[in-house]
């Protein structure tokens, strides 16, 4: 696992995202690939406003699906990995300023 819990993630800026029915749909700025996220992944996805922590979110997850903080996190992580593969999120060292 790649992820620190001490890390931020932030949402890829060239991505356009919506929600519908609480499932989150991101689309690319050229319109031609849409990722559709389940339900966990949306929450998550929500989260990644690069000023939750990856342990903060970690905590919500364990609150939301009341989960252990192992499930939590290696579903975080696994989750966060594949985004980072295909470009749709970033980490950062340091929360984004307000």
């Amino acid at each position: 696992m790649i992820l620190l819990r001490e890390k931020y993630i932030v949402r890829n800026k060239e991505m356009v995202w919506r929600m519908l029915d609480n499932e989150a749909f991101i689309i690319s700025t050229e319109g031609n690939k849409i990722h559709s996220l389940n339900k966990l992944g949306s929450f998550i996805w929500q989260l990644l406003d690069g000023k939750n922590s990856v342990q903060n979110i970690i905590s919500c997850l364990c609150e939301r699906f009341q989960v252990t903080e192992d499930v939590a996190q290696a579903d975080a992580n696994d989750f966060v990995e594949k985004l980072l593969a295909q470009g749709l999120v970033e980490l950062s060292d340091t929360p984004l300023a307000e």
